[in-house]
């Protein structure tokens, strides 16, 4: 969910690599041979471990490096984004996600918090690059 909040925002790239392929790794610094996308998400998990601590967020991270060394496309599903467009429109419309917090779903919940947190990313990433 995190790398498509910052997909969502600037665009999916128009990457093309068919398995098997070999591609530069960025986080063992080398070049891997991936055979399937469970190899690509093998290598998101070691992303994401190495984002913790960091000043980015790990949608920033994915955004920047996917592309790098997979087609994003594999890892992002439509749920991802009709998620992004029930959290816009709840926070433009003032909607509530459900009657009460205890009848929420816990997914939808998750989702939103990584979602408001990864636009915050967004903005201060922004903000860094006009100063």
């Amino acid at each position: 969910m995190s790398g498509a909040v910052w997909f969502w925002r600037y665009g999916c790239p128009a990457v093309l690599f068919e398995y098997p392929y070999v591609a530069q790794s960025p986080t063992a610094y080398d070049r891997v041979e991936f055979n399937s996308v469970d190899e690509v998400w093998n290598e998101i998990e070691n992303i994401v471990e190495e984002t913790k601590g960091s000043t980015r967020t790990i949608g920033q991270d994915l955004f920047f490096l996917v592309p790098m060394f997979a087609n994003p496309e594999d890892i992002l599903d439509d749920w991802h984004y009709e998620m992004i467009l029930e959290w816009q429109s709840s926070k433009m419309l003032n909607l509530p996600i459900s009657d009460t917090l205890d009848n929420a779903s816990a997914l939808k919940v998750d989702s939103f918090l990584i979602i408001e947190s990864e636009m915050i990313g967004i903005s201060n990433y922004e903000n860094k690059k006009k100063k």
